[in-house]
């Protein structure tokens, strides 16, 4: 699949039930999981990236009835505390509150014309279009202050 990515914390949800495939080849003496906690040594990943490379370690479509049996000795090796399944997400603090735009975004389009035009009239030209168009805002600094903030103006 391209643009896949995996997280080792929800392979089994992402990895293996949304798209059906299954990681094969994977060493027995290495537990499967994140790289970063279960490879404390280089040879360790120059291992698994050899097997990789050399493809020793593929992924592998499975179908339902596949997908189905998986499932259940999943379930066992949970119920026997061999493995853990990932705690579910916290629900947000502001669940079910209305929730404010953020300061300085408006919902309203920006840009839009004023006026209408009629695209019809062939009398229409650039300068027509232009005295339509808003007045636009220019910046100018206040004199005699140094530390003055720009100031915008519709000159």
């Amino acid at each position: 699949m391209p643009g896949a990515t995996m997280k080792w914390k929800y392979y089994w949800r992402d990895i293996v039930k949304h798209l059906h495939v299954v990681l094969e080849g994977w060493p027995a003496d290495i537990p499967m999981g994140n790289l970063s906690d279960i490879a404390t040594s280089q040879p360790i990943l120059q291992r698994l990236h050899n097997m990789w490379s050399n493809k020793e370690i593929v992924f592998h479509p499975v179908d339902d009835s596949e997908l189905q049996e998986l499932e259940k000795k999943r379930q066992l090796r949970i119920q026997q505390g061999e493995i853990t399944p990932p705690e579910p997400r916290k629900i947000r603090t502001d669940k079910g509150k209305k929730r404010q735009a953020a300061a300085g975004r408006s919902s309203r389009k920006k840009g839009s014309s004023r006026a209408l035009i009629d695209t019809d009239s062939e009398s229409e030209t650039d300068t027509a279009n232009k005295e339509n168009a808003p007045p636009r805002r220019k910046k100018r600094r206040i004199e005699g202050d140094e530390h003055s903030e720009d100031i915008e103006s519709a000159d």
